[in-house]
């Protein structure tokens, strides 16, 4: 590369340098010229290299110089202090991003022992090419690609790909045109799919990209894919200039591909929050989606669900496939009837064109419970004005009920839930009763039927410590019944259960940070932008930041910080827990982090995250709680609960596919 020896401001020694040059291992050649853009993001800077000089000593000084080819002035970067002389032949250091900018520039170092000393050794210049936009990219502009030439059989969007033609072509030639932007070592990789963006999958390959445009061969071969779908085929390419800087994908233009006359279509695809192919209340109040697989789509084609004897539609096949078809409840309820046990329903679903009808070969099984124990609901999982609300006694207050004072919770006896049972139909042995305390996800209670009589009351002694949790104020009481092993919930009226001063041991609720507003939820919600630790961090390793404000009663220097956590349908935080994101994490306190509060890595995104991700209504949420053991009694902040929904435009946080 050229370099200068002269410019306006002119030091001894440059001149007559004696050291050569620096050089920048993430460049092109290794040396210098143009560096690589890889290089530049996984060091966050450039790599600056140097040579050792010829007599390195202790308390040695470098200065490195730089200058932005086509200015003619050297300016003094930083100056680098060696205590203990250099040992090895090359010296190493990283120049951060937020000094340089996309643009040339030129380096150059000098060399003295010592603060008092003269600068002795003076190195050669070089220069260093930072690309940080790719092709049609610049500051502020970005200009997508030109759209491809087709092969000359098929020069419109009318043309289809039909066996015929793919027979009489052994090749189907693409012409990409040629770019402003050119340089050597550019390149180009493409794609020829049904996907929306074209980089949701793999490209079929990257080229060298001539100065002249390139020529892409894809060979008939291409549509012997058994996994190739009938349906819009788009071509769609990015350049890659030599840095590796990508430009925006290009502007596309598709044909149709229509091999058969017929229509072959998958089975219908049921998306389920817990892929465990049953529907139950929790996946009936999220609303069950049924998906439509692709197919060769044309415009005015209709379709029906067949969900057991009931149906849905016929509507107009609108959208992006995979479509999605939200079912109504009540078309689920109607078909699921009055069964007390789960049933086995058939799913399927007909495309209606010109008059004819098709449907897939197979249809999809699903089993469907949505019954609890108990009275039957007029809706699976509403509270249920059947089952009798019950009431709270404490071992202090009594026999006034439904209230609580400090003396209840100083008392050693319980508090105690009273539930008179309901009548009809008879209680069953192994149900089991749970009281829950102001939210479905605080659990307070538990009781297993075992011979109780219709009308019987039952006492259940309840967990002090999660009430304490908290806090005093009114608080709504509601209890479930549930089979073993059953996400179902038979629901009681909440009763009101005023708790009056007399919980102490409450610490204030840890703050998510990094939200972002959301319409939906004045809280807002965290999504993909909130993970922290990129880019050192692989997306399985980032994490949320919760803040973890100081508590100057409970907390002091050595003791334990327990924090649990975990993910939930439902905005709420309510248990059950999504599988795999329940974890807990011990921190011991130190004297400023107990005076100041500390920063909580809530993480990794693998395994406690990433089960959150692409959750559509009722979307899904994080609760998190941090406690200290005093002594046996538990101080618990406040329950934090947040929105969350790990998915971002059209895919997962970490770009691993759709849920």
């Amino acid at each position: 590369m050229p370099t200068k020896k002269r410019k306006n401001v002119v030091l001894t020694g440059f001149d007559d340098p004696n050291l050569s040059a620096p050089e920048y291992p993430d460049a092109l050649d290794g040396v210098s010229g143009k560096i690589l853009r890889a290089g530049l993001d996984a060091n966050n800077g450039l790599r600056f290299l140097m040579r050792t000089w010829a007599a390195p000593d202790d308390d040695d000084y470098v200065t490195i110089e730089w200058s932005p080819v086509g200015i003619d002035k050297w300016t003094e970067l930083w100056t680098i202090h060696f205590p203990v002389m250099i040992s090895t032949p090359t010296v190493e250091r990283v120049i951060p991003m937020p000094v340089l900018n996309h643009g040339q520039y030129e380096f150059r170092h000098k060399v003295k022992n010592g603060l008092g000393g003269i600068y002795t050794d003076f190195s050669e210049a070089s220069t260093a090419d930072i690309d940080l936009y790719g092709p049609g990219k610049s500051l502020g502009s970005s200009v997508k690609p030109q759209i491809v030439e087709f092969p000359d059989f098929l020069p419109t969007t009318a043309d289809i790909i039909t066996q015929a033609v793919i027979d009489a072509n052994p090749d189907f030639t693409f012409t990409i045109p040629a770019h402003p932007d050119w340089e050597a070592g550019d390149t180009v990789r493409y794609w020829f799919t049904h996907d929306t963006p074209a980089d949701n999958g793999p490209p079929l390959n990257t080229v060298p990209f001539p100065q002249t445009g390139a020529v892409i061969d894809l060979p008939n071969t291409f549509f012997n894919n058994p996994l190739l779908l009938d349906g819009i085929l788009f071509f769609v390419y990015q350049l890659i200039d030599a840095a590796g800087n990508p430009s925006e994908l290009s502007r596309t233009q598709g044909r149709i591909l229509k091999r058969s006359s017929g229509l072959v279509l998958a089975p219908l695809i049921i998306r389920e929050q817990t892929p465990d192919s049953l529907i139950d209340i929790p996946e009936w109040q999220a609303n069950v989606t049924a998906s439509i697989p692709s197919y060769p789509y044309q415009p005015g084609d209709q379709f029906t669900i067949k969900w057991g004897s009931q149906t849905h539609g016929p509507l107009p096949l609108t959208g992006v496939f995979d479509f999605d078809v939200t079912l109504p409840p009540q078309l689920i309820l109607d078909e699921f009837g009055t069964s007390t046990v789960t049933v086995t329903t058939q799913a399927t679903y007909e495309i209606h064109r010109n008059g004819g009808t098709d449907t897939p070969a197979t249809v999809t099984e699903i089993d469907v419970n949505l019954w609890a124990p108990g009275p039957i609901p007029a809706i699976p999982g509403d509270p249920n004005p059947d089952l009798v609300p019950l009431d709270v006694r404490g071992p202090a207050s009594a026999p006034t009920l439904n209230y609580l004072d400090k003396d209840d919770f100083d008392d050693p006896g319980a508090i105690q839930a009273l539930i008179t049972l309901w009548t009809t139909p008879s209680p069953r042995g192994n149900d089991i009763i749970e009281v829950w305390w102001d939210s479905p996800s605080v659990l307070v209670g538990t009781h297993v039927l075992s011979g109780e009589a219709p009308g019987d009351s039952i006492v259940i002694d309840l967990d002090k410590v999660e009430i304490a949790t908290m806090g005093n104020n009114i608080k709504d009481v509601f209890y479930t019944v549930r089979e073993q092993d059953s996400k179902n919930l038979n629901v009681s009226l909440p009763r009101e259960v005023e708790v009056d001063d007399a919980i102490e041991h409450v610490m204030d609720e840890a703050e998510f940070r990094n939200v972002t507003s959301w319409s939906g939820d004045p809280r807002g919600r965290l999504t993909c932008p909130a993970l922290k630790g990129g880019p050192a961090l692989p997306w399985a390793d980032r994490y949320l930041e919760v803040w973890i404000p100081p508590s100057p009663a409970y907390f002091s220097d050595g003791v334990q910080v327990v924090i649990e956590f975990h993910g939930s349908i439902g905005l709420d935080g309510a248990l059950p827990a999504i599988a795999g994101t329940t974890g807990s994490q011990t921190i011991t306190l130190t004297a400023e982090t107990a005076r100041d509060g500390f920063m909580f890595h809530y993480g990794p995104y693998v395994p406690f995250l990433k089960p959150i991700e692409g959750f559509a209504a009722p979307f899904a949420s994080a609760w998190l709680r941090y406690s200290v053991d005093l002594g046996g009694t538990w101080a618990r902040s406040v329950p934090a609960v947040i929105p969350v929904r790990m998915y971002s435009s059209n895919n997962t946080c970490d770009l691993s596919g759709l849920p």
